[in-house]
């Protein structure tokens, strides 16, 4: 919709860290860019909230795959 309204706007994947815990998920968020500050700002998509939070490692922009295996056996 941000696109649409002429709003240079992308889905980002992140991994919010916390100590201890295993098998993360991605979570997603917006990033919009400012084009006065010449910068991207992020957003959480549910809340609105704006910023980008210190545990929020972000993993990937482009929409893409984020691991792509080749040549694996699946036992059947």
């Amino acid at each position: 919709m941000l696109n649409q309204a002429g709003v240079l706007a992308r889905e980002v994947s992140g991994l919010l860290l916390e100590d201890g815990r295993r098998r993360q998920t991605l979570s997603s968020w917006i990033q919009v860019f400012d084009e006065s500050g010449e910068q991207w700002s992020i957003f959480h998509p549910l809340t609105g909230e704006q910023g980008k939070p210190d545990n929020l490692l972000l993993w990937e922009t482009g929409g893409r795959a984020v691991l792509e295996v080749q040549g694996v056996l699946i036992p059947v």
